[in-house]
């Protein structure tokens, strides 16, 4: 459960830097 968590985590963080970069 921890691992699928911290997957989760690095995927939303990518994103968050994706917007970030794009915006």
């Amino acid at each position: 459960m921890l691992k699928k968590l911290k997957k989760k985590l690095k995927r939303y963080l990518k994103d968050l830097v994706r917007k970030k970069t794009i915006a």
